[in-house]
């Protein structure tokens, strides 16, 4: 963008700012004064801008960290951490404006099955599968959470119970395309474009409600509200090898 002095002030100087011989912005100094400043203070202005220039970058690269440290290395989603302290901030909110939020525990149901008949790395490609779809079927304001394993889990900000279902009831039905094993794993089951898995029942997504009725933040490293119940109900559902959705 083009910067235009005061046309009063007569005299500046300027020192870029730089950081690994990048150029990241300029430091400058006016006067009314023609010819006011010195060669001493063009030295003194390129200290000062050098200084400046390594807080910036430490400030960048801490905000860099914190967000590293709140983000799924393998989905790019928020991790536990991330997520838990996304769902306090958001619980704190609702309850000064006396909104809603929801939160949906979802499970891959014998997700085992594609790591031990193509290996890991194809599971790793499920996973990131899972978690373009999530990512892409929610809203900007919504948060999507790797919460551990094959587990994932949604955070809706002032949403009902009904309307957190209707988006449950959209997931159940989205197909997620898998490059790596030639398949499309549907919510509940399987559209064969390539090898069986195993020959054993196909994996399935499993959408759970859970939370939304506390009013205590969760701890950082600490379950999410609700999360016991929906727990049983997830292990009852992969047993069974269906989808559930249960509030």
């Amino acid at each position: 963008r083009t910067h235009r002095p005061d046309p009063h002030l007569r005299s500046a100087i300027y020192a870029p700012l730089m950081v690994h011989r990048r150029p990241i912005g300029v430091l400058s100094a006016y006067r009314a004064a023609p010819g006011a400043f010195t060669e001493a203070d063009l030295d003194l202005l390129t200290v000062v801008a050098r200084y400046l220039a390594g807080a910036i970058e430490v400030a960048r690269l801490h905000e860099q960290l914190k967000e590293l440290a709140a983000t799924d290395s393998l989905t790019g989603l928020a991790n536990r951490r991330g997520f838990l302290d996304r769902l306090q901030a958001e619980m704190d909110r609702g309850r000064r404006a006396g909104k809603e939020l929801c939160v949906a525990l979802l499970d891959l149901n014998q997700f085992k099955i594609i790591n031990d008949a193509h290996g890991h790395a194809a599971g790793d490609e499920v996973l990131l599968c899972v978690a373009e779809t999530l990512s892409e079927a929610i809203r900007e304001t919504d948060v999507a959470g790797r919460f551990g394993g094959d587990e994932f889990i949604l955070l809706f900000p002032d949403t009902t119970a009904a309307e957190a279902e209707e988006v449950l009831d959209y997931l159940r039905d989205l197909e997620i395309t898998v490059p790596a094993l030639g398949d499309r794993l549907v919510a509940g089951r399987r559209r064969r474009h390539g090898a069986p898995v195993a020959g054993r029942r196909p994996p399935a997504l499993c959408h759970e409600r859970g939370g939304g009725g506390t009013d205590r933040p969760p701890p950082r490293d600490g379950p999410v509200p609700g999360r016991g119940q929906a727990a049983g109900r997830l292990i009852r559902a992969r047993q069974e090898g269906r989808p559930a959705a249960a509030s």
